[in-house]
């Protein structure tokens, strides 16, 4: 997204007027150039190429239903950290197998949520989450695919070093419970 100025020497944003806009509307005015941000997820999932992918917004950065509508039209999916989030990924239009669920202290309802919508796949944090995720699809009779983040630590060759590296694992029936 870039900002031009007019003659005026005004703020311009998707060709608006911000100066206008701050008039009409008051501020603080929060305004997000759609196109801009469209062009960018599209710029991002044609680096991919060929190469199986998956883009999500992260909605924690704004759960604007605006962007996040404009966002899955662009093919994206959605990365979300609250049932609140998921509710509204949804509402805008995402499909549950395009949203992963990231972050800490879920809580037994949201995670029933994510599980009930059959999401992509739930972020654990931990491994006792593991085992509550396993419980909660076993109680719902559903499957669930988890996301394992892992954190590598210090090595003996330099400081200390965080990194962290997604992997899915295909769930069987022994693990998150009934298919």
């Amino acid at each position: 997204m870039r900002l031009l100025r007019d003659s005026s020497h005004d703020l311009l944003l998707g060709g608006v007027n911000l100066t206008a806009l701050a008039s009409d509307c008051g501020t603080p005015t929060y305004a997000y150039d759609l196109d801009a941000m469209v062009a960018e997820a599209a710029s991002l999932t044609k680096a991919f190429e060929d190469t199986p992918h998956r883009v999500a917004y992260a909605v924690k950065a704004c759960a604007a239903g605006a962007i996040v509508r404009a966002l899955v039209r662009a093919g994206c999916g959605a990365d979300v950290v609250s049932g609140a989030e998921l509710l509204l990924a949804l509402a805008c239009g995402v499909g549950p197998d395009r949203i992963v669920y990231s972050g800490v202290a879920k809580t037994d309802d949201e995670l029933d949520c994510a599980i009930g919508h059959g999401i992509l796949a739930i972020q654990v944090e931990s491994v006792e989450e593991i085992s509550r995720v396993e419980a909660r699809a076993r109680a719902a009779g559903r499957t669930a695919l988890v996301g394992i983040r892992i954190t590598r630590g210090s090595t003996s060759r330099g400081p200390p070093t965080r990194t962290s590296r997604q992997v899915t694992i295909e769930p069987s029936s022994e693990c998150l419970g009934p298919t």
